[in-house]
C-alpha cells in the first residue's frame, strides 16, 4: 500500500481527503476489464479505439488509480493538476513495469 500526500485536499461528500492510499499490486485482470469498460464509457468508443497506448492516457491512469485506491473516479477527478500528473506518472511507471523506489515522482 502506497500513500501520496495531496498538495490540495479534495472532498468526498463531507469527507476531506488529504492523502490517497493505493495498492497497484492488488489489481488483477478483472479490475483491468472493468477499467477498460469504464474508459470506453467516459471517452467514447471512437476515442478509446484511437488510444494506442492506454497506459499513457491521463484518464486511463486516473481510472487505474481510482480502482487501486478504492475511490470513486468522480472524486479522483477532483485532484489538482499537479497531484493528478504526479500520481498518473506513478501509475504509468507501474503499468510499464519500471516502478522502483528510485523512480517515484
Amino acid at each position: 500500500m502506497e500513500k501520496f500526500t495531496l498538495s490540495r485536499p479534495i472532498k468526498d461528500g463531507d469527507k476531506v481527503i488529504t492523502e490517497v492510499e493505493y495498492d497497484l499490486e492488488s489489481l488483477n485482470f478483472k479490475h483491468l476489464a472493468d477499467i477498460n469498460k469504464q474508459f470506453v464509457r467516459i471517452v467514447g468508443s471512437e476515442q478509446a479505439a484511437q488510444t494506442m497506448v492506454k497506459a499513457m492516457d491521463e484518464t486511463y491512469q486516473m481510472l487505474v488509480l481510482s480502482k487501486a485506491s478504492n475511490t470513486p473516479f468522480e472524486v479522483i477527478s477532483e485532484l489538482s493538476l499537479k497531484d493528478s500528473v504526479r500520481l498518473g506518472l506513478r501509475v504509468q511507471s507501474f503499468l510499464f513495469g519500471s516502478e522502483s523506489e528510485n523512480e517515484k515522482v
